[in-house]
């Protein structure tokens, strides 16, 4: 195997077995894609901009945002959202990530949890971290996803991890 061009990270899961499940993998160009073992295309991790809009619209509407701001009792943080989607482009699953100030002064955020949710907004997984700063978590899966859904969602730690680095 050539390795991988400058940019471009690549991180595989192994099942039990120590057989390779799935592949994750970031560049800069693209958004972050879940591969099999074969190399071949599963889904991708992306950044949701309808639903980071939306959010970022409430946030401001709140009638205690500007009020907070006045008498300085810290930033509001909107939600960070992203898609699941398959190989085709077809949305299977949004993810909404909860963040928390975390640090001295509070200048770092940190993910708390995150909700994933099927398309008609039912919750179908549960990502709480333990601690952020070790990228320690539990993955609580609601119902048995078909795949490619399943892959995807197991492999959303690792794609989170890669983009944000």
């Amino acid at each position: 195997m050539s390795p991988p061009p400058p940019g471009r990270v690549v991180i595989q899961a192994a099942g039990a077995n120590g057989a390779p499940a799935f592949s994750v993998v970031s560049d800069p160009e693209r958004p972050i894609e879940v591969l099999d073992p074969n190399g071949a295309l599963i889904g991708t991790y992306e950044s949701d901009q309808e639903a980071a809009r939306t959010e970022a619209r409430r946030v401001t509407a709140s009638p205690l945002s500007g009020l907070k701001r006045a008498v300085g009792l810290g930033h509001a943080m909107p939600r960070v959202f992203y898609l699941l989607r398959d190989a085709s482009g077809q949305r299977l699953c949004g993810i909404c990530w909860e963040q928390k100030q975390q640090g001295r002064k509070g200048h770092r955020w940190v993910p708390t949890n995150a909700d994933f949710t099927d398309a008609n907004g039912v919750q179908i997984a549960r990502l709480n971290y333990l601690r952020a700063t070790k990228a320690e978590y539990t993955l609580k899966i609601e119902y048995r996803l078909s795949e490619p859904l399943r892959t995807l969602v197991l492999a959303t730690p690792l794609a989170f991890a890669l983009g944000r680095s």
